[in-house]
């Protein structure tokens, strides 16, 4: 008997999305040609794409009357990104989730 193999493709790793409002959403995404933050404008559909050089994470408070709600974060050279804290349990959550995309690991989520 002869065993055929198909060949699969690799297993995408989903983007994270880390900032969620009505009118706009921010997401890390892991592509062939490295990190990506995505931006997205609800409203009209328009995307903007920005590329992350580097590994470092940083999740420091907003200073804003919003605070409770919104965190900022560092992702390599991107700084200072609005992240809803409704989204993660904690910041440990949010840094390990972003580490593993980082690192080129898939999520065990």
């Amino acid at each position: 008997m002869i065993a055929i193999f198909k060949k699969t493709p690799e297993l995408e790793v989903p983007p994270l999305v880390f900032f969620d409002t009505k009118k706009q959403q921010t997401r890390l995404i892991v592509a062939d040609e490295g990190c990506f933050i995505e931006l997205e404008n609800k409203e009209n559909g328009a995307t903007n794409k920005y590329k992350v050089e580097g590994k470092t994470i940083s999740v420091k408070e907003s200073n804003k009357s919003y605070k409770d709600r919104i965190g900022l974060v560092d992702i390599g050279n991107r700084e200072n990104w609005l992240y809803s804290k409704r989204l993660f349990l904690n910041e440990s959550e949010l840094r390990e989730q972003i580490n593993l995309r980082l690192m080129g690991n898939s999520p065990s989520k």
